[in-house]
């Protein structure tokens, strides 16, 4: 099925308190059980039996099926996401690769990575990774209409976004491990009614004409030196013939020429 293609496995704490409360897992607990399910996850595509004792999980001696082919990379392929710069010391100590879902700008997303690849040089002499990044595109034949487009959809995911996550709730005032959002529920709620909150989607993704969708994307190949690129096509209240539209021309007219970018080295802070 794959075709060749490797095979990601994407993690993330999770940031919906609806998420949460629909398991009856408290909140203030995800980054242990994150930690401990990531090291089950590890031994159970490591070992052909394997036993767990945690603090959450218990596994008594089983086999996962189906079990990876001989060969997989599964176990060199865990990406973690994070959103809140605390988060990224976790991915560079465990040792799993990085997934950049665009919530700051590109260059403070570069800061971050830089500093990443510190900690897996510099503390535990592995080499710099490089990221699979991911954004939310819209492709029309002129840069104009293509703006139209973006202004009016990429807003309306924001907005789902921030309902959905309840950005704006007080849960997150005191909850543990999401100290950076409460800050930023904060900073949301003081914002003044003329603040461009739109704009700071407009400037993460990528939308405009195929040229300039290209421009874009070796803009951000370049700073973040990613090993793919993820497109989300289908966002707001778009309709699937528009956003079977704008994928048909972007697999057209951009995604043939992404395969001739030059392979940036992924950025590496120095202490």
């Amino acid at each position: 099925m794959l075709g060749g293609r490797r095979l990601k496995v994407g993690m993330g704490r999770g940031l919906g308190i609806r998420e949460y409360n629909g398991l009856r897992v408290p909140m203030d607990e995800s980054r242990e059980r994150f930690k401990e399910s990531l090291d089950l996850l590890r031994a159970s595509l490591r070992d052909e039996w394997f036993s767990f004792d945690g603090q959450f999980h218990q596994v008594g001696r089983t086999s996962l099926r189906p079990r990876p082919r001989p060969g997989s990379t599964l176990l060199d392929d865990l990406y973690i996401a994070w959103g809140s710069p605390s988060s990224m010391p976790v991915a560079a100590h465990e040792n799993c690769k990085p997934l950049f879902i665009p919530q700051r700008l590109w260059e403070d997303h570069k800061q971050e990575l830089g500093e990443y690849n510190r900690i897996r040089v510099e503390e535990h002499g592995w080499k710099p990774e490089r990221p699979t990044v991911v954004c939310w595109v819209y492709c029309a034949e002129t840069d104009a209409a293509a703006e139209e487009g973006a202004r009016r959809y990429l807003p309306e995911y924001g907005d789902s976004a921030l309902r959905h996550y309840q950005f704006l709730g007080e849960h997150l005032q005191g909850l543990k491990g999401y100290e950076y959002y409460a800050q930023m529920a904060t900073m949301r709620a003081n914002l003044p009614p003329e603040f461009d909150t739109a704009g700071i989607y407009l400037q993460n993704n990528v939308w405009g004409s195929p040229k300039t969708c290209l421009e874009k994307l070796e803009r951000i190949s370049m700073m973040m030196g990613a090993d793919e690129f993820v497109a989300v096509f289908s966002y707001g209240s778009m309709s699937i013939e528009t956003a079977e539209a704008s994928m048909r021309l972007f697999a057209q007219a951009v995604l043939p020429k992404t395969q001739a970018f030059a392979l940036s080295d992924p950025p590496l802070l120095v202490s």
